[in-house]
């Protein structure tokens, strides 16, 4: 182990460090112990579900609206939601928790191939354009895809949600059809 740079660090400041990694509750390997109203409580449950109601109904009013083909249903270990194609382009929508885990942000994403051989850099800028001011679009370890979390306004009626989730919706078929053939 390289040792330049380090005199000045010493057993206190170590342990110091590891007090305050374990008051932060950062363990490195990323649990986090459960605590006994999320066993047994229907919250976390309850908040799942509402999810998957609004990924459905965003969807049977999306497809229909914005024309999207290819499209098919994906329940995976790491996520809920629809794939389908936006001028030729492959794109999906829904309930991501890796995503979330990883990066935050939000339960909700879409994601857009970026192993189109197309344009890469235009796919990127399409995203770019209906990213929220301070992101852009992510990769996931071990996922063919870029991704941009969707933003949700808190404490807001189910269908202002759904309003909100189509119109990035529509914002991202907007700019993927500007891309040429």
């Amino acid at each position: 182990m390289p040792t330049e740079g380090l005199e000045s660090i010493t057993v206190c400041d170590v342990e110091q460090f590891r007090g305050f990694c374990d008051a932060a509750g950062i363990t490195g390997d990323k649990f986090i112990p459960f605590k006994a109203e999320q066993l047994s409580g229907v919250e976390i449950p309850a908040f799942i579900d509402s999810l998957r109601s609004v990924i459905k109904k965003v969807w049977s009013r999306a497809e229909p609206e914005l024309g999207f083909t290819d499209v098919q249903s994906e329940v995976t270990s790491g996520a809920y939601g629809y794939n389908a194609t936006i001028n030729g382009i492959w794109f999906w929508f829904g309930f991501y928790h890796d995503a979330w885990a990883q990066f935050g942000n939000s339960p909700v994403w879409i994601g857009v191939n970026n192993r189109d051989n197309r344009n890469l850099q235009a796919i990127f800028q399409a995203l770019l354009a209906i990213a929220p001011a301070h992101l852009h679009p992510l990769e996931v370890a071990g996922d063919p895809n870029w991704y941009l979390p969707v933003s949700i306004d808190p404490d807001t009626h189910e269908d202002a949600v759904v309003e909100g989730i189509l119109r990035q919706l529509r914002e991202l078929k907007r700019e993927l059809d500007t891309i040429p053939p």
